[in-house]
């Protein structure tokens, strides 16, 4: 008796805790020569400055329909906020094609290039009172090869 309420009572956290994480994001890199790279927070992401790249980020909300659009998630570099017109960033933000929403799924693409060499985290954030989401994008940019290597 005592392991089945042991058993009913694990249940539930697991219930309740799959609750806290409101919502599913992926990321994808594609490279200057094509190649497209899925991304997760946890790893470093080698770029070679100079270099153009695009960013493509979706979500799905794991929950019924969301309070918070999707134009409220917050892209965050070096603090601030990364949009266009700041070509003083390290990853200069050429293009942003806006949200592309599709029921409980959204995706964005942001076209950048690495304009300066260093270790640089993009965080992405989005505030809820379902848990939201808080990650960084790890990006080390180093000087480029030369050419035809």
């Amino acid at each position: 008796m005592n392991n089945k309420k042991m058993l009913i009572f694990a249940l539930m956290l697991l219930i309740s805790a799959a609750g806290v994480f409101a919502c599913e994001f992926t990321f994808t890199l594609t490279t200057p020569d094509g190649n497209t790279n899925r991304l997760t927070p946890a790893d470093s992401v080698s770029l070679e400055e100079g270099r153009q790249y695009v960013l493509s980020v979706s979500y799905v909300e794991d929950h019924k329909k969301c309070a918070v659009p999707p134009e409220d998630t917050l892209f965050l570099l070096e603090d601030e906020r990364w949009k266009t017109g700041k070509d003083y960033l390290p990853l200069a933000l050429m293009s942003s094609g806006g949200w592309i929403n599709d029921g409980r799924s959204h995706s964005i693409s942001f076209t950048f290039t690495a304009s300066r060499q260093g270790s640089f985290p993009l965080a992405i954030i989005r505030e809820c009172a379902r848990g939201g989401y808080s990650a960084s994008l790890n990006f080390a940019v180093a000087q480029a090869g030369p050419a035809g290597l």
